[in-house]
């Protein structure tokens, strides 16, 4: 369905080969979210400890900016009309917006992990220093 509607149904005969090439690259790099999203879920499903959280926000993230550019793609030019701003533009906006969101807060995450264990191994290595070997 994605490959259809992203690859297939962005080419238009009324466009230039440049904009068909960016609209169809468009449309491949959602399928790569897509598998990515999906490569994710696994590593989210089956991991454990910390680590689990981050990407469960990081997951979400993802699914949010695929389903906001599977809706882009959809709208087609009815995304730039001004009557549709409210109905069709602001919701797909938000749901990127959201997803950016999200995968911040997964990358957040990751940092507070990180800090986590830096503040283990300066504690170790303060007190490897302080023992004295006799």
């Amino acid at each position: 369905m994605i490959a259809y509607f992203s690859i297939f149904g962005s080419y238009s005969t009324d466009s230039g080969p440049l904009l068909n090439a960016v609209n169809i690259g468009y449309g491949i790099g959602d399928l790569i979210l897509v598998i990515g999203v999906c490569l994710l879920l696994l590593m989210a499903k089956f991991g454990h400890g910390q680590l689990k959280k981050p990407w469960r926000w990081i997951v979400v993230g993802f699914t949010a900016m695929m389903l906001a550019d599977l809706a882009y793609s959809l709208a087609g030019d009815a995304y730039y009309d001004p009557a549709m701003l409210a109905q069709l533009k602001l919701p797909i906006d938000i749901g990127w917006i959201l997803s950016y969101v999200f995968v911040s807060q997964g990358m957040i995450g990751f940092i507070g992990i990180a800090r986590e264990a830096q503040d283990i191994m300066s504690k170790l290595t303060s007190r490897s220093k302080t023992v004295v070997p006799q």
